[in-house]
């Protein structure tokens, strides 16, 4: 997916430290309860974010922190939103994710997740394509 991503809301914390100990595994599985249900749209959806970086490196030195994160990251192509399916927002309604600020969140545990889908600026030159 060639382009840059916006993100409208971030959720971050200062410090390694700060991170919920739960808020990782809390993450993945909100990944896994979503991912099924998006199963319409995995050729438009890339995970990139704290949870690709997980997946993606490997921890060599254990005393070194692993990458940490308090939400799903999706890239979503512009065509994943082109009418032809039913929509991301009541597939993941069903899974009792709700929209706030642009935002889909729902409790695991005692933490609230968050999937955001982020998406190429058509508008920004630099995105390319």
């Amino acid at each position: 997916m060639a382009g840059l991503f916006r993100r409208m809301v971030m959720s971050k914390f200062a410090t390694f430290q700060d991170y919920p100990k739960e808020s990782l595994p809390a993450a993945e599985a909100a990944l896994l309860t979503a991912w099924r249900s998006l199963e319409r749209y995995h050729d438009h959806l890339v995970l990139v974010g704290g949870l690709a970086v997980h997946y993606l490196t490997l921890r060599r030195v254990q005393a070194l922190p692993s990458a940490v994160t308090m939400d799903v990251d999706f890239g979503v192509t512009l065509g994943a939103s082109g009418g032809q399916y039913g929509t991301i927002k009541s597939d993941l309604a069903g899974l009792g994710f709700v929209c706030e600020d642009n935002r889909f969140v729902r409790k695991f545990g005692n933490l609230n997740l968050y999937l955001d889908f982020l998406t190429e600026d058509p508008a920004d030159p630099s995105a390319g394509g």
